[in-house]
């Protein structure tokens, strides 16, 4: 059994466990019934985190972890009184679990306390994986390994089967991993876990996981694996011309040691990449996308440098100074990636990522061909700190040369005054040829968490020269102040779940101190109920203090000038365990020198497991003295799945700003992890000015990636 003979935690002793090697692999077939399993080194003693921190858990959960020289094996048995009560939502790969039934678990190869493999299964079937940084405040959920997962519900329990060859996982030679284990149980929202169930520490806190020992002697193959690809795609213009194209291309990896891997990608191709959410920002600074290509994705968290997000972070970044998505993009226009070279991985206590890429060049978007180059040294001082560095060399968008140098600190630790607490603090420069400038680039962030506190603050300023050739800064020559409290209390025996009251003061000023804008965030009331659903109002106290006129929407400007308001929001979110689920938010108020009304819903039909009807609309109505306008986003989501190995999605996106339909349909078969068929179909239409719908580029890809590994 899991026992727990430990140390080091001030809270409670972190748990051990010993695996066992078995001789004959276990059958993935969802019954507990092999041999394997009998042997295999079984964890039950699981603590419930939510909602009651520190009870036994309310079900019993039992973990069997066994291996061989090239599989490491998971297995869940989860107890269930009530198996028609479970929710039983996603069978895809890499589904958004909200309140799913489902197992996770994180798994720290080199047993540093600060990177992890997180995996998940839901009881439908869903498989999920992720890569872990910095203790949890990087969360890459895009990320694919190779690994095979099946799940099966019975009478009294559902049990999930895993297995994960030790040939996906970077690891070094010691014999012991860390590694956590978590369950979530869907008919009463409850969270338990095996090593530190704490509520202010989540699973991605791997500085007090618990371990497992007897990890010694792995073989992890040649490491060698080819991943060709072959697409043809079929183009029609809008003025009735087709284009018939084939192409080809991959991508090598070598894994040069078990923690240090080369890949080599050729005529890069990202077909099969979903679009962009459509999004319409009414303020005057740049709008954020995340980053969605598989290449990039791949050891990413070891690139990260700069501004961080907390565990699953989204919304918009201010600072990157390396940002992957400024390589092979241009907007939104995919630009060629002719050949690329990544390493990637651990030697000793040096984290290490270098990218050198040969993009091509696209006449008719003005980017020029170059050479682009990122390197990205990370050495752990402690298993708490860690101290690095950032070099970039190239301009996607330029002839002229451009680089970028920095240094960052990082400390994260779930085990301070009882706490959890992180800090983040970089300093970087960059050096521009066309502008004949350079700039600097610094910030600092910090949060400590409680089981019914947080607190957090940031800064992060870049002078107004400051411009990273491969990065992204939001708002040049400004530096932000903010802070965040966070109160939480947990109500006993009540239908309310959790509240959660909050004040966040955030400064825009200038590297002089002369203010830019200022916003007050007031959580004056928040609940989640216990069955799912939740109610928040906020204020928000405002002040603007534009240089320039800007167009705000419809051809409306907003002069330069002084504006102070005040804005309230009230959103009310249902359970999303049922079967039609709906999350409205309604603001309004004062808007600069006018008022202003901004609706947000979004709809969620799931009439099964394999199934998902999603309907989003977004609206915006501004009156000001120098006009009005109404932007407008309508989004419909259809999601099938076939199974776990195959999936339809296809997502329409209309807005009245670019006055465009687009529309996105991806089907995906997956024959296993590496191995899969593509078939994209986009096409756009567009309204014109005498309300006349014309039809634009219309684009039919079939790809084939198939991994051959030896």
């Amino acid at each position: 059994m899991g026992g727990a003979t430990g140390q080091n935690s001030a809270v409670a002793p972190i748990k051990h466990a010993q695996i066992t090697v078995i001789q004959q692999a276990p059958l993935l077939d969802g019954v507990l019934d092999d041999l394997a399993w009998e042997h295999a080194a079984q964890i039950d003693d699981f603590t419930e985190v939510k909602p009651n921190e520190g009870r036994p858990a309310e079900q019993r959960t039992v973990c069997y972890l066994a291996r061989d020289n090239e599989f490491l094996y998971v297995a869940f048995e989860c107890f269930e009184d009530d198996v028609d009560s479970m929710v039983l939502q996603n069978v895809s790969r890499d589904a958004f679990l909200t309140d799913d039934d489902r197992v996770e678990f994180v798994l720290d190869t080199f047993n540093n306390k600060q990177s992890a493999y997180f995996f998940q299964m839901s009881a439908a079937g869903s498989r999920g994986d992720a890569l872990i940084g910095e203790n949890g405040l990087r969360f890459n959920k895009p990320w694919n390994g190779f690994w095979q997962g099946v799940t099966k519900v019975h009478d009294d329990r559902w049990v999930c089967e895993i297995a994960i060859p030790f040939a996906t996982l970077s690891s070094g030679d010691n014999d012991t991993w860390g590694v956590n284990l978590q369950r979530y149980r869907g008919p009463s929202r409850s969270q338990y876990r095996w090593s530190s169930p704490r509520l202010e520490i989540f699973l991605g806190n791997v500085s007090v996981a618990g371990e497992i020992s007897g990890l010694s002697g792995l073989k992890q193959g040649s490491g060698i694996e080819f991943r060709p690809y072959f697409k043809t795609k079929r183009i029609d213009q809008h003025d009735g011309a087709q284009e018939l194209l084939a192409d080809f291309g991959g991508e090598y990896h070598w894994s040069i040691t078990p923690a240090f891997k080369a890949s080599l990608t050729v005529n890069t191709d990202f077909a099969e990449t979903e679009v962009d959410d459509r999004k319409i920002d009414l303020s005057r600074f740049s709008t954020f996308y995340p980053e969605k290509r598989d290449f990039f994705l791949q050891d990413s968290n070891l690139f990260e440098f700069g501004e961080q997000s907390t565990w699953g972070g989204r919304g918009n970044k201010n600072l990157l100074p390396f940002f992957s998505r400024s390589i092979g993009l241009s907007g939104d226009k995919p630009v060629d990636i002719d050949y690329g070279l990544r390493l990637a991985g651990r030697i000793g206590s040096l984290d290490l990522g270098v990218l050198a890429v040969h993009s091509g060049d696209d006449l008719a978007l003005g980017v020029p061909d170059g050479n682009l180059f990122v390197l990205r040294p990370s050495y752990h001082l402690s298993k708490s700190s860690s101290l690095g560095g950032l070099f970039t060399d190239g301009n996607p968008g330029s002839m002229g040369s451009n680089s970028v140098g920095g240094v960052d600190y990082h400390f994260s630790s779930a085990d301070v005054f009882n706490s959890s607490f992180s800090l983040n603090t970089f300093l970087v420069q960059s050096s521009d040829e066309d502008s004949a400038q350079r700039g600097l680039g610094f910030g600092l962030q910090a949060t400590l968490s409680q089981p019914e506190w947080k607190f957090s603050f940031a800064n992060i300023a870049t002078q107004s020269d400051f411009s990273p050739g491969m990065g992204y800064v939001r708002r040049p020559g400004e530096m932000m102040n903010k802070a965040v409290v966070q109160w939480k209390p947990l109500p006993d025996n009540s239908s309310v779940r959790q509240y959660e009251f909050m004040v966040a003061p955030e400064v825009w000023t200038n590297l002089d101190g002369d203010l830019i804008s200022s916003t007050l965030r007031l959580g004056l009331f928040d609940a989640e109920f216990q069955d799912g659903t939740s109610i928040k109002f906020h204020t928000k106290i405002m002040r603007d203090r534009p240089d320039n006129d800007y167009e705000v929407a419809n051809g409306v400007t907003m002069l330069a000038g002084d504006y102070s308001w005040v804005e309230h929001m009230l959103k009310y979110s249902t359970s999303t365990r049922e079967t039609l689920s709906s999350d409205t938010y309604l603001s309004g108020g004062q808007y600069y020198d006018g008022y202003i009304v901004k609706l947000n819903t979004d709809l969620t039909y799931r009439p099964s497991v394999s199934s998902k009807i999603k309907l989003s609309y977004s609206e915006n109505r501004g009156h000001l003295p120098v006009g009005d306008f109404t932007t407008r986003v309508q989004g419909l989501a259809l999601d099938f799945s076939f199974g776990p190995q195959m999936s339809w999605d296809t997502l329409f996106q209309a807005d009245n700003q670019s006055d465009t339909l687009g529309v996105q349909s991806r089907l995906k078969y997956l024959l296993e992890d590496g191995r899969e068929l593509f078939f994209v179909a986009d096409s756009g239409w567009e309204e014109l000015a005498n309300r006349m719908i014309v039809p634009m580029q219309h684009d039919l890809t079939l790809k084939v990636v198939y991994a051959l590994r030896f």
